[in-house]
């Protein structure tokens, strides 16, 4: 018997079995881990509205080629497994504010990794993890309320012990409000002052440091070169002339004095200014150990996707453009049916409630205009 199974031909490659594993099920498996691993951090996934919990994954497998069947015993059970593929993905999630996002990131990437190479055998070769929406915990969880996207600016501190709103216990792990009553409430100080965000103006002090540094060194190289006996560069006896002889009511003179006075104030203005205009200083709680270094900011560009959102949702709202600067919200809807009084004080009510809920230290005020779509 022994030796008819030797005489056997071998089976072409071809026609031999395989294990394939299909994209959904990477996809799958993906999303179950990461869902897994943000369940552990209690003090976020409470914060998360049931319906957004889920982590949303996109991946590109790309299958591991054939090969000989020569040297296949030797090889162990997990070589075997990280031969069927490589994937690589990006998996989108939403989290609560606030929490500490690198850790959770962290471990996402971490488990993903772990459970694919072990339930599927597949390699990952690039993981992106992008938090698209933070839903804060002083906010309601309404549509579109309590909600910042990804651009929120945010500065990293030790904060996921901080509590929920006041009036409300601390949520569970599947976001059902739990029946604890020892959290410390969070006030918000009404007449508090919030400091917007400064810039660090890296573009500006760059250039104004290489060229300060090629005038200096250029000027330093010719005094060093008049000391050691030579003669001074033909540019520095021009100039040297220039000032001499040249009087002050010249027009030369006079522009480069206007220049020079130009650049200064742009330089004086860049330093006194705090620039980062897109970012909405939030509110600051307070009566909670350690968020006084926390600060919180909301881009402008989120916030009126917010609320345009919350806009076309109004019945008799075709369509909605909403403005959002540091004072004022100027929102312009257009509406289909319903009468335009209707439907303007239905804006002003929605919008003036999702304007709170935003969380912002300065109240903007609120402009709503509705017109009718313009016929043909």
């Amino acid at each position: 018997m022994t030796g008819e199974a030797n005489q056997r031909p071998g089976i072409p490659r071809g026609e031999r079995g395989a294990i394939t594993i299909a994209d959904r099920v990477v996809v799958k498996i993906a999303s179950h881990a990461a869902r897994e691993a943000l369940s552990r951090f209690t003090e976020s996934v409470g914060h998360v509205p049931p319906g957004r919990r889920t982590p949303r994954v996109t991946t590109s497998v790309r299958r591991a080629p054939e090969r000989d069947t020569a040297g296949r015993d030797a090889e162990s059970a997990p070589g075997r497994q990280a031969a069927l593929g490589e994937a690589r993905m990006r998996i989108t999630v939403e989290l609560g504010y606030p929490s500490d996002i690198g850790a959770q990131c962290a471990a996402v990437r971490r488990e993903v990794t772990e459970r694919l190479r072990t339930w599927a055998g597949m390699e990952v070769s690039d993981l992106a993890v992008s938090v698209e929406r933070l839903h804060s915990a002083y906010a309601s969880h309404g549509p579109g309320e309590g909600e910042m996207s990804a651009n929120t600016w945010r500065q990293p501190t030790g904060d996921r012990d901080l509590p929920p709103e006041p009036g409300q216990a601390a949520p569970s792990a599947d976001g059902t409000p739990g029946t604890g009553s020892g959290a410390t409430a969070a006030i918000d100080e009404p007449g508090r002052s919030t400091r917007r965000f400064w810039s660090m103006r890296r573009i500006p002090a760059a250039v104004v440091a290489l060229l300060s540094a090629a005038a200096i060194g250029l000027l330093l190289y010719d005094v060093v070169s008049v000391r050691a006996g030579r003669s001074a560069m033909r540019w520095r006896r021009r100039l040297a002339e220039e000032l001499a002889t040249r009087p002050l009511d010249d027009v030369w003179v006079i522009v480069g004095a206007a220049v020079a006075m130009a650049l200064g104030l742009w330089l004086f203005l860049l330093a006194v200014t705090p620039g980062l205009r897109r970012l909405l200083p939030m509110r600051q709680p307070t009566g909670i150990p350690g968020t006084g270094e926390v600060r919180a900011g909301l881009d402008r560009r989120a916030a009126a996707l917010v609320l345009r959102d919350r806009a076309v949702q109004v019945p008799g709202v075709q369509s909605a453009r909403v403005a959002v600067g540091r004072r004022k919200v100027k929102a312009r809807a257009r509406a289909h049916f319903r009468e335009l009084e209707e439907v303007r004080a239905d804006l002003d009510a929605t919008l003036g409630e999702a304007v709170t809920s935003l969380g912002l230290a300065r109240q903007p005020t609120l402009t709503v205009r509705v017109r009718r779509p313009k016929k043909g």
